[in-house]
């Protein structure tokens, strides 16, 4: 895997992800274990039939979009279960799999499974070394699915989870929204459903459906909405109502955008907040991000709110500027967004990615520094996290990147290079005060809409400041069973004794020459 390093040492989490526990009248889901543990080989939580042969075919069952959430008792990582291969609503059926090692029909392949997506997790009690078994938090049917985990854990109370997902029988690109011209029957447009835990993910709560609340926040003009997967964030300063403030980034779509492809692209990125645990949505000002898409956001040090939004060629990034701070009296505070400007050089064709931000030492020095995971190439390959240094060590803005979009949007690097293969969605949070931990789409195999393994790593931010550290960190933890794996660095190292260097020429069929 080539590895392209910049050091970055924690000192300290400046932020963590968090939520509250809902009540609600609904009906509890235990979290169900379906197979004994599976030792994580080569970094792996979830297979997808990429180029493994394992005799139990149900590993074979596609897998996507992965989420991350550390808890009060350990850290867990969600992904979709996609039976049939796409997104919810796209309503694929049959597949067959020509692989290197020769072809399979689906278990899944029965034409019964149609829309049926499972929200899937595995939990780890130590730090990632090992893990549950896969666990499904909820189980869809074969016209009725979910998926896109946005997911945050209460900073509070991290026993407290909330998870805001996708569902239904229609998809993103032929929702009707209820509020929008073409107005019909529930099932015609896509929906949301609030889901919680109040012990940590052992047991979970489906709220159902509350796509009526999220399409009346987001607006009159939608016809079309989902959360974001990956992270929500809280607040760890502002609150107004019974818990901490969330905000969220959802991709919406206006109306007649399905109807009327010649009037351009029209989906966009908004930002939402809630003060009561996730009950309750409300829009943050107006369209964050205009011919947006999905988006993750921040809460800066001076309490403005920034958002990130996938976009070909790098990111879209805008800034919330709040003149009047919320208060109980008036939670909504006052304030409007900047103008999205265009930032990170990179040859992405639009990704979803994370935003996190973390008080380091680096190369430019100690102080607080955002983070922003994306693939480098087109194609969805050479998954990497990009940072720029935005505040000084006491977190005092550097220039106005705390206020002004295009100065954010400048003077991003790329730090790590995560894959060198085919690799697409992430998310990471902070697992303690020195290490993050990753969790990402790589392996990529054509099947309906696309399937990966979803795959786990720690990046331990002190290993790296030593050169040749991150060779052996990676040797060891994450390439035990691989033949082969490239490495690039920008400085003189010396090779692990158990290392062995070559300098290739070909590659045939994943064989080095």
């Amino acid at each position: 895997m080539t590895q392209t390093i910049k050091t970055l040492k924690v000192i300290g989490e400046f932020t963590t992800l968090l939520c509250c526990i809902l009540l609600a009248n609904t009906v509890q889901v235990q979290a169900q274990e379906e197979k004994p543990p599976l030792p994580l080989t080569n970094g792996v939580l979830f297979y997808s039939p990429c180029e493994h042969t394992a005799a139990d075919e149900s590993l074979y069952v596609p897998h996507r979009i992965p989420a991350i959430v550390k808890t009060s008792d350990g850290v867990i990582c969600f992904a979709d279960r996609r039976y049939a291969g796409g997104d919810v609503g796209q309503n694929k059926t049959d597949f067959t799999i020509n692989l290197s090692w020769g072809s399979i029909k689906t278990p899944w392949s029965n034409g019964t499974n149609g829309n049926r997506i499972d929200l899937m997790m595995r939990k780890s009690y130590d730090g990632g070394k090992t893990w549950t078994g896969d666990k499904r938090i909820v189980q869809g049917t074969d016209t009725y699915g979910y998926g896109d985990i946005a997911v945050v854990a209460d900073w509070k109370n991290p026993k407290n989870i909330l998870i805001m997902c996708v569902a239904g029988e229609e998809s993103f690109h032929t929702s009707h929204g209820k509020y929008g011209i073409f107005t019909t029957n529930p099932a015609s447009f896509l929906g949301t459903h609030r889901i919680t835990s109040n012990d940590a993910g052992e047991t979970w709560t489906d709220h159902g459906a509350v796509t009526d609340a999220i399409y009346s926040a987001v607006g009159s003009d939608c016809d079309g909405a989902f959360f974001s997967s990956g992270k929500i964030y809280q607040s760890k300063t502002l609150r107004v109502g019974s818990h901490y403030r969330l905000y969220a980034a959802l991709c919406t779509k206006e109306n007649y955008s399905n109807r009327y492809p010649t009037l351009g692209k029209t989906t966009y990125s908004v930002v939402l907040y809630s003060d009561d645990f996730g009950v309750t949505w409300n829009r943050l000002g107006d369209k964050a991000v205009t011919n947006g898409d999905e988006a993750k956001c921040e809460e800066l040090p001076n309490g403005n709110v920034v958002v990130s939004s996938r976009t070909k060629g790098g990111r879209l990034f805008n800034i919330y500027n709040f003149t009047k701070t919320p208060t109980k009296e008036n939670p909504a505070g006052e304030g409007s967004w900047g103008k999205a400007t265009a930032g990170i050089d990179a040859n992405d064709e639009g990704t979803n990615g994370e935003l996190l931000l973390i008080k380091a030492i680096g190369e430019d020095g100690e102080g607080l520094y955002a983070l922003q995971s994306m693939p480098a190439s087109t194609d969805r390959r050479n998954l990497a996290i990009y940072y720029k240094k935005i505040g000084d060590k006491d977190s005092i803005a550097i220039d106005d990147n705390y206020t002004n979009p295009a100065t954010f949007a400048s003077g991003w690097k790329e730090a790590i290079r995560v894959s060198n293969t085919t690799s697409a969605y992430s998310s990471m949070t902070m697992l303690d005060e020195e290490t993050i931990g990753f969790v990402y789409e790589e392996d990529y195999i054509k099947l309906g809409a696309g399937a990966y393994d979803i795959k786990f790593k720690k990046f331990n931010i002190k290993e790296i400041v030593e050169p040749g550290s991150m060779l052996k960190t990676m040797a060891q933890s994450d390439c035990e069973n691989y033949s082969w794996a490239t490495f690039f660095f920008d400085q003189n190292m010396t090779l692990p004794e158990d290392v062995t260097a070559y300098v290739a020429t070909t590659i045939v069929d994943r064989t080095i020459e």
